[in-house]
């Protein structure tokens, strides 16, 4: 974030229990992505849709970073506001990116930074509490 002062979020390399990357990096929503193939669009378009596929060796500036961890500006929240509470547990961080964009900041992958993910835990816990 200090090499990197117009970075509002930067979120990191999510790791499988095995090891093996997970996406990390989403698209903000649009007709393509929608409805053509995200894998497809991400092997002809790689510059406009990265994802898991590509080694990066450095941070890259991407639409959106999946929100199991991230780090966010403190003078990018102020400036935007905390996540939507209208969005209940997918596609917030999404949005906040999208708003984070919109107001001039930055939003990076970085691929050194790894964390193990196990997705769909908290989901998952959700649904055994509503039982």
């Amino acid at each position: 974030m200090d090499a990197h002062p117009k970075a509002g979020i930067s979120g990191v390399q999510l790791l499988n229990s095995n090891g093996s990357k997970q996406n990390s990096i989403a698209n903000f929503p649009s007709l393509a992505t929608e409805l053509l193939n995200k894998s497809l669009l991400r092997w002809l378009i790689p510059e406009k849709f990265p994802g898991k596929e590509r080694d990066y060796s450095e941070p890259v500036d991407v639409d959106s970073v999946i929100g199991a961890c991230m780090m966010v500006r403190r003078g990018a929240i102020d400036q935007v506001g905390l996540l939507d509470e209208d969005y209940f547990l997918f596609l917030e961080e999404t949005d906040w990116c999208y708003r984070m964009k919109r107001a001039g900041w930055g939003i990076y992958h970085v691929p050194d930074a790894e964390v193990y993910h196990f997705q769909g835990k908290s989901a998952e816990k959700k649904r055994r509490e509503l039982g």
